[in-house]
C-alpha cells in the first residue's frame, strides 16, 4: 500500500507571462525560485517513459524547480483514477488509450509526447513453441500470429490497448475470435511464467527474457502513424496551474532530447536501465532509441494529424464505437505547452 503525496497547491502564473516563457525555451532554464512537488503515476515501468527517467536522472526536473515523485501503480485504470480525483498531477499513456477516455466522461488532456508511433509492444514467443511450430525471430507478423493458434498469451489486460490491438490484428489474418488464449498478468510475472510453460508467449511493452521475439508492434499496419505516449493531466489542474504543467513540459522535452544527444545519451540510457536491471542493456538501448517507427520525439513532439490517425484507429480496433467528432478529439490534446524552440538537454 502506499499513500500519494498532496497535489501542489501552487496557483497558476497569468497567461501572458507562461506564454512568454514557453516562446523563449532555451538549453538552460533558469531555476524556479520556488520547488513545486508534484506526483507522476505510470502504469508500469517501460521503455516509454525513458524520457521521465532521463529528466529525473539528468537533473532536468530540479531545474525546472520541480520535485517529482514517481509512483507506479497497477495498470492504466488505477493511473487515471489518481489524476482524475486529483490526488495525482500527471500521467502518461499510449494515445490509442487517451482518446477512449472521452466517451468515458473523463477531462484528460495531453500536452506533451514521449515518442512517436505504437511501437513499443513486443511479441516474445517460448523456445519451445517457436521450435514447435517454426516461429523465427522478427518475422512478419501475418505468419507467426497463424502459428501461434491455440498458444497461451500473457498480455497486461485483455481488455486494454495491447489486448484488443492483438486480437484485432489476429482476426485480420483470419483466425478466430478464440484462437489465442490471452491471460492477464503483470510485466514481472512473465518471465517465470514464459520459463515455466504457463504461457506460451507474451505481448506488451517490455519484453520478456527467455524467448524468441517474433514482432513487434511497429510491423503491426498503420500503427505507427498513430499518437506514442504522451504526459496528460486533467483540464481543471492544467488551467489552475499552467505554469507547472510548462515546466513539465519543458523538462519531459529535454528528457527526450538527452536520448537523442551523443553528450548525454549514455547517462540518459543509463536512467533506464537503473529502471530495468533485469533486462539487457543492449535490449534496452534498442527499444528506447529504435528508430524503425516509434521514434524518439524532439521537443516532445505532438501533431494534430497523429491523433486523427489515432481517432481513425480506435475505431477500426473498436476501442471507440464510433469515431470522436472534432471538438471531441480537440478537447483530448494541446500543443501549446510544447517548446516552440529546441531544448538543449
Amino acid at each position: 500500500m502506499f499513500f500519494l503525496p498532496r497535489p501542489s497547491r501552487s496557483g497558476p502564473i497569468p497567461v501572458l507571462v507562461a506564454a512568454l516563457v514557453l516562446a523563449l525555451g532555451g538549453p538552460s532554464p533558469a531555476p524556479a525560485q520556488t520547488t513545486i512537488h508534484v506526483s507522476f503515476i505510470q502504469p508500469l515501468v517501460c521503455f516509454c517513459a525513458a524520457p521521465l527517467y532521463a529528466a529525473d536522472k539528468l537533473g532536468y526536473f530540479k531545474d525546472e524547480g520541480l520535485d517529482v515523485d514517481l509512483v507506479t501503480v497497477n495498470g492504466s485504470g488505477a493511473m487515471f483514477a489518481a489524476v482524475q480525483s486529483g490526488s495525482a498531477a500527471f500521467g502518461f499513456t499510449n494515445g490509442l488509450t487517451l482518446l477512449t477516455s472521452v466517451p468515458k466522461g473523463l477531462s484528460l488532456v495531453a500536452f506533451v509526447g514521449l515518442d512517436k508511433g505504437q511501437g513499443g509492444f513486443n511479441l516474445v514467443v517460448s523456445n519451445a513453441w517457436a521450435q514447435a511450430h517454426g516461429i523465427k525471430a522478427n518475422e512478419d507478423y501475418r505468419s507467426a500470429l497463424r502459428k501461434l493458434a491455440g498458444a497461451k498469451i500473457g498480455v497486461l489486460g485483455t481488455t486494454g490497448t495491447g489486448g484488443l490491438l492483438l486480437a484485432s490484428f489476429a482476426k485480420s489474418v483470419g483466425l478466430a475470435d478464440d484462437a489465442l488464449s490471452m491471460i492477464s498478468m503483470t510485466p514481472a510475472a512473465s518471465n517465470a511464467a514464459l520459463a515455466h510453460g504457463e504461457i506460451d508467449a507474451w505481448w506488451q511493452t517490455a519484453a520478456a527474457i527467455g524467448g524468441v521475439p517474433a514482432f513487434r508492434s511497429s510491423n503491426l499496419p498503420k500503427v505507427s502513424a498513430v499518437v506514442g505516449n504522451t504526459a496528460f493531466t486533467t483540464r481543471d489542474y492544467m488551467t489552475k496551474n499552467r505554469d507547472v504543467v510548462a515546466r513539465m513540459a519543458r523538462a519531459i522535452a529535454r528528457g527526450d532530447n538527452g536520448l537523442l544527444d551523443p553528450r548525454t545519451q549514455e547517462r540518459a540510457l543509463g536512467a533506464v536501465f537503473d529502471r530495468m536491471p533485469n533486462l539487457p542493456r543492449d535490449e534496452v538501448r534498442a527499444e528506447v532509441l529504435l528508430t524503425e517507427s516509434q521514434a524518439r520525439t524532439r521537443n516532445g513532439e505532438l501533431t494534430a494529424a497523429m491523433f486523427d490517425a489515432t481517432n481513425q484507429i480506435d475505431t477500426q480496433l473498436g476501442l471507440l464505437k464510433e469515431p470522436l467528432t472534432a471538438e471531441q478529439l480537440r478537447s483530448v490534446y494541446t500543443l501549446e505547452f510544447i517548446p516552440k524552440r529546441f531544448i538543449a538537454p
